[in-house]
């Protein structure tokens, strides 16, 4: 589907519409599933991409206009189920069938917060990025499946809020073509 449905749309026969859906599929942003898509799409704004309905399954998450192709990847501390402790912060870095990683940067999503009692995954203040060329990724870590935060930290990636996420992405890229020419 390449065009966005407004919500308004009507499940024929049900008297309910797509947003009544969308609200029951869709609104705990904490389920791991849901956080992700909640990610893309905070990248997707932040680098303007003109896309207007998440392509499922492509071999990168976000083209930025500057042809830049951005993997997008969260995690949290905070789940939708009980907790006993804080979850640990991992984030899936596998390359695909063929070995190979086919985007030029990784984001990688942080929910920070840690107090259930306030968590508010709309509140970009809880959240913090990680940017990375995924040359780095490629060079340091080729068949790694997954990467814990502290090695993310340890291997350089810049973390950054959501207001200087599309600068990060665009300085890593030119930084990244820079050394490979």
């Amino acid at each position: 589907m390449d065009e966005a449905l407004t919500g308004s749309e009507e499940l024929i026969g049900s008297g309910l519409s797509v947003k009544d859906y969308w609200s029951w599929a869709h609104s705990d942003i904490i389920d791991n599933t849901e956080r992700g898509f909640f990610a893309e799409y905070l990248v997707h704004l932040a680098v303007g991409e003109n896309k207007t309905v998440r392509q499922g399954w492509g071999s990168w998450d976000v083209l930025a206009p500057e042809g830049i192709r951005i993997e997008v990847k969260a995690s949290g501390y905070i789940q939708s189920w009980e907790q006993k402790e804080l979850s640990s912060v991992r984030f899936d870095i596998a390359p695909d069938a063929d070995g190979k990683r086919q985007s030029d940067i990784y984001v990688f999503c942080l929910h920070k917060h840690k107090d259930k009692n306030t968590v508010n995954v709309l509140d970009l203040s809880q959240w913090t990025f990680f940017v990375m060329p995924t040359s780095t990724l490629d060079a340091k870590l080729s068949g790694q499946k997954s990467i814990a935060l502290s090695r993310l930290i340890e291997l350089g990636a810049v973390e950054t809020s959501y207001i200087g996420l599309r600068d990060e992405i665009i300085t890593r890229s030119e930084t990244t073509c820079e050394n490979t020419h």
